[in-house]
């Protein structure tokens, strides 16, 4: 692996900011630009659906999981009231 030094002008800077891992979000930016996926076809808007998809199902599995912790944390804290 290495590390790369880029410089991003202010509005780019500004949308990264918004997300806590950015380099993942750079990593997965550059994957779907390696794979070439346009929403100009039937076949690019399929694979950007899927892309998206499953981003989204990762995103739903992470905060599912907080939302038990919170549950289990909100229960111990009502039983010791």
């Amino acid at each position: 692996m290495r590390k790369l030094l880029i410089t991003l002008d202010d509005d780019l800077d500004n949308l990264l900011r918004k997300y806590p891992n950015q380099n993942e979000v750079v990593r997965e930016a550059l994957r779907v630009y390696k794979l070439d996926i346009s929403t100009d076809t039937i076949a690019g808007m399929r694979k950007s659906y899927l892309v998206l998809k499953k981003f989204m199902e990762s995103k739903f599995e992470y905060y599912d999981e907080v939302f038990r912790r919170l549950d289990k944390l909100i229960n111990m804290l009502e039983t010791r009231l």
